[in-house]
């Protein structure tokens, strides 16, 4: 026997009703995906840095502090080329191999404020070279407290952050991940989620964990 009108109605408000409830709860769990892989991307890229240094006599690798000379830092060879390929000119490829490493899955552009947006969702601590010199070597990794800040998700609209591969931490961290705060890597190779709150109260250490220029007693 067919459905009335009047049940078939019920039916199609019933599917309304569940598609309702469920909509929020698969829109959290995509999101919980992509912290997940966000929190890994920046795992991988802090372990390259170490793998870097093994390498290189323990020296992290530059992190593309305003390089307009023909160096290769973490993210890319300077000069800049815009296109999310160039990440492959990067010291880092060599251990990655992979672009997605570089972007955040909840990053989906368009990336409009600056050339290495269009490479990555993620900057590398100045303090690596002091906040110096970008031909000037880096520091060791012993010289860096394990701790400390070396990658973060920085604010997307923030256009004077995204001009090379790294920047001061007052640059501002990124809103994409709504109250659970965003995700920081660290000189010792792990990756850890701050609150917002924690972002604007680490400010204020000097040293701390974002300001940790070794070179400087202050941090900065």
């Amino acid at each position: 026997m067919g459905f009335t009108l009047v049940e078939l109605m019920v039916v199609i408000g019933i599917i309304v009703v569940l598609i309702a409830i469920l909509m929020p709860l698969l829109g959290r769990a995509r999101d919980a995906a992509w912290a997940v892989k966000c929190q890994s991307n920046m795992s991988q890229l802090a372990r390259a840095s170490l793998l870097y240094a093994g390498e290189n006599d323990s020296r992290l690798p530059r992190p593309n502090w305003v390089g307009k000379e023909n160096i290769a830092g973490w993210l890319y060879r300077a000069p800049i080329n815009p296109v999310q390929s160039y990440v492959q000119t990067g010291v880092f490829w060599q251990y990655i191999h992979d672009e997605r490493i570089y972007r955040c899955p909840a990053d989906s552009g368009p990336f409009e404020t600056g050339p290495s947006r269009n490479l990555t969702s993620y900057l590398m601590n100045g303090a690596v070279i002091g906040y110096g010199n970008p031909t000037s070597e880096s520091w060791r990794t012993h010289q860096m407290r394990p701790d400390g800040v070396m990658f973060w998700e920085a604010d997307e609209t923030g256009g004077a952050a995204w001009n090379d591969g790294s920047s001061y931490p007052w640059e501002g961290e990124t809103q994409r991940h709504g109250n659970r705060g965003s995700c920081f890597a660290c000189f010792d190779g792990h990756a850890e989620w701050w609150t917002h709150t924690e972002y604007v109260l680490q400010q204020n250490f000097l040293p701390g964990k974002l300001w940790c220029n070794p070179g400087n007693s202050n941090g900065q």
